[in-house]
């Protein structure tokens, strides 16, 4: 399929954009002004030059698929080395044999950008994808001498709202804002932040309403600044933040300067740009690709969050292959906040697709009701907060006809989980496993019956290993420590440097697991949760995951609890209903656990956990320190 300009037009009357729908499937030609043609893989983006010569043209490539490469019968090239094509060729993102490296001489300054958008499967169960190819000129990056970069997020809003001005780019409860006026806004609020002081480089701690928090990170990312989302968390953080963008009504951090943002100072700041009448600051360049431009806060199950520093080059990498297990283009409501790496690679996964970001995280009748209007075709969160939505569905005969898949991070979903969801949905049920600091890892598709433990394969560019204590590798089908590595990890967590899980190159998340025969991930718990009784190491979350569905209990959670110094044992909190027996609970865990049963029960309100919907077992073992009275 081809994309090609009116044959009135030409180099010189420089088409602002020209577009067309495809069926693609590997490499796809594109023919552009002056019968330049390149060719881009699913999923890229280059930028194109008019090059010195008639019929030549010479593209940066920004990013690369190897595979649409070999289909293509091309060597691949390192990520934005330039190409010089002068015999018309095909190029994607790599290097043919009628294509040249140039050596010497001056490049020539880029002058458009080339960017395919994938949209939905043409069928069911087909892998081709209708895509939309756009070519804007007058979109410069810096030049291949100039190592500074601009975040794609701050082109890809304007894109849209030059192609697709009237569409839906943000969705709240209450609001929506078209990709037009998404940009006004994102432009305003830039302005005004820079007049507040808002310098590049600074560290902005962002804690607001999700709406706004996507708005304001935007924006931040137009004054290259570094953010961090404060997004569902309850006590306050140390963070040493330049500066803080909250509510006038919470306050979980302190920093040098504080500006108070509602949606009230949002629209005079949308009015007062439209009375100005001028172009908001332009974007700012962050200084290299490892530069830092987002932090994101650890889960801080073991202990107070820690935020993870993630360079543009570690962002941009993971955005680029997300689309293989995470957000691929559907309209989607995910659960998580844009203060956890899932939720805020969904929200840039949205704006790179031209999809609507649905900023709704409050687990209720609303959000609910809001996504069923706006046909989501994937729900997602943590395993809890699935369930949790996937509860109220069912108790309020709430359907999503559209829905077409269920995806889970953060935690293994139990096989009751997996059971009710696909008997009540009939939508695969899609379980990734990875972390803040490394971002993906691995993924598989659950069905009734598999093991939950079982990650799956792991994701193209991951290289993990098992090792012992000594960090030596074991062999296949061994347990041992979890440790993992690739393009898209952080540079290390703010204020500690690297830390003892950032070495050599390797993160060590805490994980135990082994390699199976196939390749796959299968873990066996966390090194700072498993419990050791009389020499035998339990996982908690194992303990859990037997007591669901028992009848009269709605959550559980086991922890670790020591009635004599130096004697650990396994304790049991229980949410349950008035008519929950706690003595037959023991009995069936005596059954089913024998010599690792829970041996201190007690009845909780809830069950404490973090905005991952993770359990704080710490707080689980404080509180029963209390009431038993051991402090």
């Amino acid at each position: 399929m081809f994309v090609t300009p009116s044959p009135s037009r030409t180099a010189e009357s420089r088409p602002k954009i020209t577009r067309s729908w495809s069926k693609v499937s590997g490499a796809v030609r594109v023919n552009v002004p002056d019968r330049q043609t390149v060719a881009v893989s699913a999923s890229s983006s280059a930028w194109i030059s008019a090059a010195p010569s008639p019929g030549a043209v010479t593209v940066f490539a920004t990013s690369q698929s190897s595979a649409g490469a070999a289909q293509a019968g091309l060597a691949p090239m390192p990520t934005s080395s330039p190409l010089e094509a002068t015999a018309a060729p095909s190029v994607i993102c790599g290097v043919a044999p009628e294509v040249r490296k140039r050596s010497s001489g001056a490049q020539p300054r880029p002058r458009g950008l080339l960017t395919e958008r994938r949209g939905e499967p043409v069928n069911r169960g087909d892998k081709s994808r209708a895509s939309r190819f756009t070519l804007q000129w007058g979109r410069t990056p810096a030049t291949p001498e100039d190592r500074s970069v601009m975040f794609s997020s701050v082109h890809q809003l304007r894109a849209h709202a030059e192609d697709d001005s009237e569409g839906v780019a943000l969705a709240a409860i209450d609001r929506q804002w078209t990709f037009a006026e998404l940009d006004v806004a994102v432009s305003a609020v830039a302005t005004r932040l820079r007049e507040e002081g808002i310098r590049p480089r600074q560290l902005v701690a962002i804690d607001l309403e999700p709406a706004l928090d996507w708005i304001v990170t935007l924006a931040l990312f137009r004054l290259a600044a570094r953010s961090l989302s404060l997004s569902g968390l309850v006590e306050p953080i140390a963070l040493g933040a330049d500066v803080l963008i909250t509510d006038p009504a919470r306050m979980l951090a302190t920093a040098a300067l504080t500006v108070t943002i509602d949606r009230l100072w949002l629209d005079d700041a949308v009015s007062e740009y439209h009375d100005r009448g001028e172009p908001g600051p332009p974007a700012v360049h962050f200084p290299r690709p490892d530069s830092t431009c987002r932090l994101i806060l650890t889960s801080g199950t073991t202990g107070e969050p820690r935020a993870a520093m993630l360079s543009v080059a570690a962002v941009e990498h993971r955005l680029s292959n997300l689309d293989s297990y995470w957000t691929d283009g559907r309209v989607e409501l995910n659960l998580m906040t844009l203060s956890t790496t899932g939720g805020f690679h969904t929200a840039l996964a949205a704006l790179r697709h031209g999809v609507p970001y649905l900023a709704m995280n409050q687990i209720d009748l609303r959000t609910l009701r809001a996504a069923a209007a706006m046909s989501i075709a994937v729900l997602a969160g943590s395993p809890v907060q699935v369930g949790h939505a996937l509860g109220l569905l069912r108790e309020h005969a709430i359907t999503l006809p559209t829905l077409r898949e269920i995806r889970t991070a953060g935690a293994a979903p139990t096989p009751g989980f997996v059971a009710a969801a696909t008997r009540e949905h009939g939508v695969p049920i899609k379980s990734v496993y990875g972390s803040t600091e490394g971002g993906g890892i691995s993924m598989t598709l659950l069905a009734e019956g598999d093991d939950p433990s079982d990650t799956g394969a792991l994701l193209p560019g991951i290289d993990l290993e098992i090792v012992d204590a000594d960090g030596i590798g074991v062999a296949t089908g061994n347990s041992g420590e979890v440790r993992y590595r690739g393009p898209g990890l952080a540079s290390g967590y703010l204020n500690e440097g690297s830390g003892s899980s950032f070495r050599a190159g390797w993160f060590h998340p805490g994980d135990r697991g082994m390699l199976n025969a196939s390749g796959h991930l299968v873990l066996d718990g966390r090194d700072s949760e498993l419990i050791n009784l009389g020499g035998v190491k339990i996982d908690p979350a194992s303990v859990d995951a037997v007591i669901e569905g028992f009848p009269g209990v709605t959550d559980a959670a086991a922890f670790v609890i020591e009635r004599r110094a130096g004697v650990p044992e396994l304790g049991l909190a229980v949410v349950a209903e008035a008519n929950g027996d706690l003595r037959a609970l023991d009995r069936m865990l005596r059954q089913r656990m024998p010599g690792k049963h829970p041996t201190v029960f007690g009845r909780v309100a809830t069950i404490p956990r973090n905005r991952m919907g993770k359990v704080e077992r710490r707080r689980l073992t404080d509180e029963f320190r209390r009431r038993l009275s051991l402090d």
